[in-house]
């Protein structure tokens, strides 16, 4: 053999054996790679919430709703008697206002001046005839009893005049009641304030000629309003009246809240139930009554108040005993609270016994210190793990 031959099959192995060193490496690198594998289990999470601390007291609920001024006394003054109005009082005009008895105008009197003249002198005329008609009983009397004869009762009071004696006494009681009417007309002429009163309207001046029965004015007494508000019926038991049987009555805040500066309200007094409901809204109409509505009395602060203003109206209810107060947005599909017990969730059914604006008052179901989740969430389970970011503590909240 050449040795060209022997050279070129010792470089054909050579390459054969490099080729085959590395496919072999190549096949050992893939055998030993380690292969990842999956895990089925997953770590849950506590969820972050915010807690409040509830404890059980006596709770004081408030009835929010609205209401409207209106005057407790509204009357249309009118004249009882005809003629010009020759004067009136100089602060006869709207706003202004008038002390009970006060003087308000007068109605020119001359024509009842004269009427009452003539009616006195009609009744002194009847006065003298019976006078002088019992004079003629008497002397009758007499001669009916120097005659001293039976007599029937017929000829007996002929005789003795007591048909014209009781004509006398008729014409005078006749003249006596025309001059108590003409006195009485002539003291209509002269208008006075029947109440303290608020001028509302003002519907005659000077030189006008009015009639019997026209109105003169419109007055509103000052000494209390009414405000008129609507109250579910469901809430009407937790109200107490002024006419109940203990005589207790439940007291409401109001407020004018277009008008008043913040935190700026009065107090009023519930006093009746009225027996119907609002036709319009099917609530039950509750009267309240407001004393000195125009603050009118000496060292008054308050705002008055306005007939026909819309008023927001509070009215305090009865005494909840041994209740949690809850924020109403605490409560959850109306009658569930959100427990946190141990750091978990605890979803707890509770008794609802009264709901106002801002809170609702649980009775059974809920205990001292629980601790009650505020935050919202997105997942609610029972048991699921909790975690507190801020505790706070409910039973310092103001009633």
């Amino acid at each position: 053999m050449s040795q060209s031959k022997l050279k070129h099959k010792k470089t054909l192995f050579l390459c054969i054996l490099i080729i085959a060193s590395s496919l072999l490496l190549a096949v050992l690198i893939q055998v030993s790679e380690p292969t990842a594998k999956r895990v089925s289990a997953t770590k849950r999470t506590a969820m972050l919430v915010e807690v409040v601390s509830v404890f059980r007291k006596d709770c004081v609920p408030f009835i929010e709703t609205l209401g409207t001024v209106q005057a407790a006394l509204d009357i249309h003054l009118l004249s009882q008697v005809s003629g010009e109005v020759i004067k009136k009082h100089e602060n006869f005009i709207p706003g202004a206002f008038l002390r009970e008895g006060e003087f308000i105008l007068q109605i020119d009197p001359e024509d009842y001046e004269n009427t009452l003249m003539q009616r006195e002198g009609v009744l002194r005329q009847a006065e003298s005839d019976l006078l002088i008609e019992k004079g003629r009983q008497a002397v009758a009397k007499k001669e009916l009893e120097l005659i001293e004869d039976d007599l029937a009762q017929v000829n007996e009071d002929l005789i003795l005049r007591k048909p014209q004696l009781n004509s006398r006494k008729a014409a005078v009681e006749s003249s006596l009641a025309a001059f108590k009417q003409a006195k009485l007309n002539l003291k209509r002429s002269k208008i006075t304030a029947p109440f303290n009163a608020h001028i509302i309207e003002k519907n005659v001046d000077l030189g006008s000629q009015v009639f019997s029965g026209d109105s003169i004015a419109r007055l509103v007494g000052t000494e209390e309003y009414w405000v008129m508000a609507t109250v579910p019926l469901s809430k009407i038991q937790q109200i107490d009246f002024s006419d109940a049987m203990d005589g207790s009555s439940s007291i409401a805040k109001i407020r004018n809240r277009a008008a008043w500066p913040e935190g700026v309200y009065r107090e009023a007094k519930v006093s009746k139930l009225i027996g119907t409901l609002d036709e319009k809204t099917r609530l039950a109409k509750v009267l309240l009554t407001v004393s000195d509505p125009l603050s009118l009395e000496e060292g008054s602060n308050t705002p008055p108040l306005i007939i026909d203003s819309i008023l927001q109206v509070n009215i305090q209810g009865k005494v909840l005993k041994n209740v949690v107060r809850l924020n109403r947005d605490y409560l959850r599909q109306e009658s569930k609270v959100w427990i946190m017990v141990e750091d978990k969730l605890s979803i707890r059914e509770v008794e609802v016994i009264f709901s106002d604006s801002k809170y609702v008052y649980i009775g059974n179901g809920i205990n001292d210190g629980d601790e009650v989740v505020t935050t919202n969430l997105s997942t609610v389970s029972e048991g699921a793990p909790l975690r507190i970011e801020v505790i706070k503590d409910n039973s310092s909240e103001k009633i």
